[in-house]
Order: C-alpha cells, then sequence, then structure tokens
C-alpha cells in the first residue's frame, strides 16, 4: 500500500448542538432558600447561581476542563463543592466571595467524580472512576486518597452519609453492592439484600433519619432501608431523582421525595407513597420547600430542563417559571449525511440533533433523540441507535417534527444491550440491522434484525462468544460484521483477538468467523469495495480480506497508538464516499485520510485536533466533530473519478 499527505482546507461550522440541560442542582438551603446552585452540560460545563424568586442568574462561572457534575454538595459552612468529569477536576465556590477553584486530586485523566458528601467532621468524600477509588478533602485543606474501596469494581457512583450510624454509604458498580463505610476504621462491609445483587449499579442514595434510600439499574427502583433494623427493606418506591428528602414543616414522618420526573409523598410510619403531581417533568435535580408568609406549604422543583416549578402540596397546584440559563455546546458524538442532503449531528449524553444543509448554509436543532452511537437512513427515514437501553429511533426528514417524529422503534435492554454502536439498513430487504456493545458489567453483544414492514425484532445474543458487534458492512448478498473484545464497562475483556464474521441476511445464520490480525482488540472502519474485498481497522492495522476465500490479502500498521486505553468501541472510523466509487474517508485521533481502495493508497488530507468522527457529504466535502465543532473539509482540486452505476 502507497502512503502520502496532502493538506486540504478546512474551517469550522460551529457549535450545531447547544442545549439547556441542567445536570446538577442544589439549593442553598431546603426551607425559604434564596438561590439555586445550578451546573449545566456543557463545553465545558457552567455554574449559575440563580434568585429563586426571579429566576435570573446572579453568577455564573465556567468549569474549565470539565463537560458536567453528577451531583454537588453544599457543605455545613457555606461552601459549594462540584466534582465534575471527564477530567477528574473537584471545584470549591464560596458564593459571598465569589470565588471558584481548582482543588487538586492528582487524578489522570480520564476521570469521573461521580458523588461527593459530607460527614460531621465537615469531611467531604469523593466517589471516583476508575478502581472504585475514595477521596476525602478535610476542613484543613488536606486531599488524601484512600485508594480502591471496592476492587475490583470501576465505579463509586454514589454515596451518601448517615447520622444516625455515622457511617458513609457508597454504590458501586458495575456489579452492584452497597458498602456500609467507616470513615474512623476504615472498613467496609456489603450491606445490600442478595436480591439486589444481580443489579450493576446502585446510582442514587440519600438518607433522611433512619432511612436510607437506595437506587439500583437496571431494576430502576428505589428500596428504602431501615438503618436501625440491619438494613431491612420496607418500602420500594420508583427510582430516585435526586438526593433532596425534605419533610413536611407540620409531619416529619410525610417526606417530599423528587423520583421519575414527578413530586413523591412518602409516609415513613406506614411506607406508603402518594403522587403529588404526574408527568411534572423528565428528570428532578433538586428539591426544596418554599415556606412563603401567607401561602400554602410549596414544594420548589428543578428540573433537567431548566425549569423551577412551584408545586402546593395539598392542592396539587403547579406554577412552572424558566430559569435564565443559555443553551450550551454539546460535545458531539456523532455525524452522519441524511437522505435530504443534509447533515445531522448528535450531542454527548444530553442528546439533540443539529442539522446542517450543505446547499444552503443553513442549521436548525430539535431534541427527542438521545446519545446516538450510530447513523444510518434507508433512503427515507433516519435511524438513531442510542445511549442508554440500546434506544433505536426513528426519523422522518421529510415530515414535520411531531410528538411522533421522531419515535422509539426498539429497545434492546432487555437483552442486556446499551450501545448500538453499528447499523446498516438494508434497503431491498427491508431490514435494520444493529450491532451492539452490552450493559455496564457485561460481555456478550448481540446482532439484532429488525423487519421495517412488520416492525418486529429478532435478537441474537453473544453470536461472537464475549465480544461486542462494533461494525458492519454489506456486498449486497452478506452481511459482515466486526467485533470489539471489549464489553460494557465495568468489566474485563476474556477473550484477546476482535474477529470478521458473514452472516446470511435471509437465513439469518451464521456462516464463518475469523480472526484477520491477530491480538487486535477491536475492528472498526468496515466497508466493502465494489470487488467484494473488505477493508478495516484491526486498532490501528489497516487490512484487506478476501470474505470469499476467507484470506488476509495484506495488512499495515499506520497508527501505533490507539486510544482509549480501557475499552475499545468506536477505534479508527471509515465510510464510503457518496460521490466516488471504492473512495473512503477517515478519521482516526484526529488525523483524516483518504483510502483509494483501486489504487490501495493511503492519503492523509488533514490533522484537526479532537477531530473523532467523520462522514462523506452529497456535495463531496467531509464533515467531521471536533469537540462541540462540525467542520467541514473542502475537497477542492482533488480528482474525482465519480460514482459507478452498476
Amino acid at each position: 500500500m502507497q502512503r502520502n499527505e496532502v493538506s486540504f482546507a478546512w474551517h469550522s461550522l460551529g457549535s450545531p448542538v447547544k442545549v439547556v440541560s441542567v445536570h446538577s442542582a442544589v439549593f442553598s438551603q431546603q426551607t425559604n432558600p434564596e438561590h439555586l446552585y445550578v451546573v449545566q452540560r456543557g463545553l465545558p460545563a457552567q455554574l449559575s447561581v440563580i434568585d429563586v424568586l426571579t429566576g435570573r442568574t446572579l453568577v455564573r462561572h465556567p468549569l474549565p476542563d470539565a463537560e458536567g457534575a453528577e451531583n454537588l454538595v453544599l457543605t455545613s459552612h457555606g461552601e459549594l463543592f462540584i466534582p465534575t468529569h471527564p477530567h477528574g477536576k473537584l471545584y470549591r465556590f464560596c458564593f459571598t466571595e465569589d470565588r471558584l477553584e481548582e482543588v487538586p486530586t492528582r487524578l489522570t485523566s480520564p476521570a469521573f467524580l461521580w458523588d461527593a458528601a459530607e460527614a460531621d467532621d465537615g469531611t467531604i468524600y469523593v466517589g471516583c472512576w476508575p478502581k472504585s477509588r475514595l477521596l476525602a478533602y478535610r476542613r484543613s485543606g488536606e486531599l488524601e486518597d484512600l485508594g480502591s474501596i471496592a476492587p475490583p469494581e470501576d465505579y463509586i457512583r454514589a454515596i451518601c452519609y448517615s447520622k444516625t450510624t455515622d457511617r458513609l454509604y457508597l454504590g458501586i458498580g458495575a456489579h452492584a453492592a452497597l458498602l456500609e463505610f467507616s470513615p474512623h476504621a476504615r472498613t467496609s462491609r456489603n450491606v445490600l439484600p442478595p436480591e439486589l445483587q444481580g443489579e450493576h449499579f446502585v446510582v442514587r442514595l440519600a438518607t433522611f433519619e433512619r432511612w436510607l434510600f437506595v437506587r439500583t439499574t437496571p431494576r430502576e427502583e428505589t428500596c428504602v432501608f431501615d438503618l436501625k433494623h440491619s438494613e431491612r427493606i420496607v418500602a420500594r418506591l420508583a427510582p430516585l431523582d435526586c438526593s433532596d428528602i425534605v419533610p413536611l414543616p407540620a409531619e416529619p414522618d410525610r417526606l417530599l421525595i423528587g423520583a421519575k420526573g414527578d413530586l413523591l409523598l412518602y409516609d415513613s410510619t406506614e411506607h406508603k407513597t402518594s403522587n403529588i403531581t404526574c408527568g411534572l417533568c423528565k428528570i428532578t435535580r433538586a428539591l426544596a420547600l418554599s415556606d412563603q408568609p401567607h401561602e400554602p406549604t410549596s414544594a420548589l422543583v428543578v428540573s433537567s430542563a431548566g425549569q423551577l416549578h412551584r408545586v402546593a402540596v395539598a392542592e396539587h397546584d403547579v406554577a412552572t417559571m424558566d430559569l435564565e440559563l443559555s443553551p450550551q455546546p454539546l460535545v458531539l458524538q456523532n455525524v452522519a449525511a441524511g437522505p435530504d442532503n443534509r447533515i445531522y449531528t448528535n450531542g454527548y449524553v444530553a442528546g439533540g440533533v443539529g442539522v446542517f444543509d450543505p446547499a444552503t448554509g443553513e442549521q436548525d436543532f430539535f431534541a427527542g433523540v438521545n446519545q446516538a452511537e450510530s447513523i444510518t437512513h434507508d433512503g427515507h427515514f433516519i435511524y438513531f441507535g442510542t445511549y442508554p437501553r440500546a434506544v433505536i429511533m426513528r426519523y422522518d426528514p421529510f415530515a414535520p417534527r411531531s410528538a411522533t417524529n421522531p419515535r422509539e422503534l426498539l429497545c434492546l435492554a432487555p437483552w442486556d444491550q446499551d450501545r448500538p454502536y453499528a447499523m446498516l439498513a438494508d434497503r431491498q430487504r427491508r431490514k435494520l440491522f444493529i450491532g451492539c456493545v452490552p450493559a455496564y458489567g457485561c460481555l456478550g453483544g448481540a446482532l439484532a434484525v429488525y423487519d421495517l414492514d412488520t416492525e418486529h425484532a429478532r435478537v441474537y445474543r453473544d453470536i461472537i462468544p464475549q465480544q461486542s458487534i462494533v461494525a458492519l458492512a454489506t456486498d449486497g448478498t452478506l452481511l459482515f460484521g466486526a467485533t470489539s473484545t471489549s464489553g460494557g464497562l465495568g468489566i474485563e475483556p476474556r477473550t484477546r483477538s476482535a474477529e470478521l464474521f458473514v452472516f446470511h441476511p435471509d437465513t439469518e445464520t451464521l456462516l464463518s468467523r475469523t480472526v484477520p490480525v491477530e491480538n487486535a482488540r477491536g475492528i472498526t472502519g468496515l466497508v466493502c469495495s465494489s470487488h467484494g474485498i473488505l477493508y478495516g481497522w484491526a486498532e490501528g492495522t489497516l487490512f484487506a480480506f478476501n470474505p470469499t476465500n476467507h484470506k488476509l490479502l495484506w495488512q499495515e500498521l499506520v497508527f501505533e497508538k490507539t486510544f482509549p486505553a480501557d475499552h475499545y468501541w468506536r477505534g479508527v472510523v471509515m465510510r464510503p464516499s457518496l460521490v466516488e466509487s471504492d473512495i473512503f474517508y477517515g478519521a482516526a485521533w484526529g488525523t483524516i485520510f483518504r483510502l483509494d481502495a483501486h489504487a490501495e493508497t493511503l492519503t492523509i488530507i488533514a490533522r484537526i485536533p479532537d477531530a473523532e468522527v467523520l462522514a462523506p457529504g452529497p456535495d463531496g466535502n467531509l464533515y467531521a466533530t471536533a469537540g462541540s465543532e462540525l467542520i467541514q473539509i473542502r475537497l477542492d482540486g482533488i480528482e474525482k473519478r465519480g460514482k459507478s452505476t452498476s
């Protein structure tokens, strides 16, 4: 294979996906609060201090090197601690002095600080990923790394402190555990009942007096434990959204809870729950009482959409106010060309879809689609393979947007699937093929075959044992798939080499499987030339493979170092040109390249920092994601030989 490098001009088209997404929030106090602290997702994340009465923003600070904060801790001495991700930054904010400062954690990026809690002595404990590390920040200003608390697990997803027991409670994953941790003895024990130990995560914890509220996934329910009676489960509630548990002023045994987007009233003597609201919001982020004089008792509820709901507890009346929060740019997760000759982008975690029209330069945006691990189309409909729960969404770009456009077609969570990293629409057979990475703590991806006419799916779990399916291609007759040795996060691979496989789309049977390149963690960027030769990337090695005789034709190492180190799903992205035959364009950790399969020539055409995903456009140009920005790479002057019509 020949290699060379030329340089083509590129420029940013801006940040097409901007949203108001409240990632975490906390009131300045739980009764008659004056201020609300909010962290928005974004690049970077934003901290805002908001006047509760007016909704106006009083102070705003960007959080450098942070994209979000799962939880906030307002300490007894009035400081706000902000544990962030993905670079393990811990921030401390003092409102009276308008001072934001970083608390050095000495963690190596990437690192997620998932949750934090304050103990009785004022120490702030922070739970981390990876290696389930626990940090302790003392009132003296000393930060102590207490090491890995739950090996071999990677996640401390939730933390709370109970005055009743003088213990910390730590929510562990990706194989769920609930650790009762003694800060003084530095010992722990797992108090999660056997019936919940098959769960993946303890994702939310909250305490009020003797009660411990524990939310687990994927069961998605909250169990209430009695800490005075050997952690006995006394009630089961809807999944807890936030850690605020607020007693009613005159009835302290009746507790207000934010769960599944609604305000609930929990009677801790009868262990019964009733809804105060129904369909209030998507996720409740914070909860407090507004005990204004001459007004009925009301609860203040902050939603993930950036609204403040004032709910009259007895009357169930709701008044809603938009908070003064500006949309923030999200890291782009994916980009693809649609059947309408427009370019579609999607935001990381919070989702949303940006639309760019190369013909007019116009941009648009719509919500309703979560983080898309893959995007494809069948000539009319666009399909988004979204995380979490491996939900497939369908969007008709030629019809008005509505409550059913986009809409959900399929959810693969019942088969323990989480991330649909590969999709291929077969227009002739009217089938959508979906390759998945399994849920956290699991090995064994699935190949799903969805019938677009009957809207029924057949799911082939673990078709390549203990491997995930991360790439799909076709020659029009057979379906080709490629795998990764990585499963969901939180579990180590048990196989050494990624595989190629051949699947018959009519009989839906596995015809063959092979390892083209030994010891490669994953095979991505799989494409098929007009001559039936497969090209793909075994990590940083480009290879050509003849699926007819199962022979590796050649291989060449191009990228020596591949990322990330802990798992391998996306790797090198490579996609066919929309205007040329046997020309494929790709992106690999900031390097943009062109593969001419006919001449077997690889040409580097641009080097763009942070460029990860690339889509050839219908206008002959390329579109890449770099952080929150959509990049256009103009291929002016490049010789194009046209698209074959055969």
